[in-house]
């Protein structure tokens, strides 16, 4: 099982990067399948393989992925990528 975890700083009010984190678990259910739902302040995302949880702070933003399986696996690079990409891109 590989693992990824990514934790970024951000300025953004908690509604704001709620907002965002609700914004890319839509963009990853439609270009990947899966589901999501919100715990409290923490975004779970599951599909056949993955395991995601994003977690919304008033200063950060944490990404834990969990990738079952050797296909997805070997994915581990490019899916960190771009998840750092992403935030990158948002959190400017």
């Amino acid at each position: 099982m590989a693992k990824i975890h990514v934790q970024r700083d951000h300025q953004l009010s908690l509604g704001d990067i709620r907002a965002k984190a609700s914004d890319l678990a839509e963009q990853l259910a439609g270009r990947f399948g899966g589901k999501y739902q919100w715990q409290g302040d923490n975004l779970h995302y599951k599909r056949s393989g993955v395991n995601a949880c994003i977690a919304c702070t008033e200063q950060d933003i944490i990404v834990d992925i969990s990738l079952k399986g050797l296909m997805v696996s070997a994915l581990r690079g490019t899916i960190e990528s771009e998840v750092k990409n992403t935030l990158s891109k948002h959190l400017s």
